[in-house]
């Protein structure tokens, strides 16, 4: 489970050559602040989430999660975690490579393929916004032979659902 915090979500798409990544691109996205001026276009490549919701998640790093899906267990067991800085691309990320170069480029470690969406309308909106994870494969890391996001989305859903809700009882 990771919990994004400042800055939260880089947007992808500007061309560099990476051997063994072919090409990787990234670019700022475009938003339509809602209390900006009608038709003027703001960039945003870092979306922060809310220093307030951060603090609050510091308080759900000592729950127990569910380490089983149905007969298959982790080899650990899963912790919630902080983390400084988390990525979202248009793409599921299966190539340790690019993985690496992620971390070296961008020093973040969790990689999504939504939390830009929720992040971006967020922004727009002028509304507060973090993002909670739970991780169901290693991003190319795991083993050859399986195939960690298959094994483990059932677990990492409800570990995600346990950790959303406990954040939402410490909202009250």
């Amino acid at each position: 489970m990771k919990i994004f915090e400042e800055p939260a979500i880089v947007l992808l798409a500007k061309t560099l050559v990476i051997k063994l990544l072919n090409n990787v691109w990234y670019q700022p996205e475009e938003i339509f602040p809602v209390n900006g001026t009608p038709e003027v276009r703001q960039r945003a490549f870092w979306v922060q989430v809310d220093k307030t919701y951060f603090e609050i998640a510091k308080k759900l790093e000592d729950m127990k999660l569910d380490a089983c899906a149905n007969t298959t267990c982790l080899s650990r067991n899963p912790v919630v975690a902080r983390v400084k800085g988390g990525i979202s691309a248009s793409v599921f990320v299966h190539n340790s490579a690019y993985r690496e170069f992620l971390y070296s480029k961008f020093n973040v470690t969790p990689v999504d393929m939504e939390s830009t969406a929720v992040a971006l309308v967020c922004l727009q909106q002028r509304k507060p916004f973090i993002t909670i994870r739970a991780l169901s494969d290693l991003a190319g890391g795991g083993s050859d032979v399986s195939n960690e996001g298959d094994a483990f989305a059932s677990l990492a859903s409800q570990n995600s659902v346990e950790v959303l809700m406990k954040f939402f009882s410490l909202l009250e």
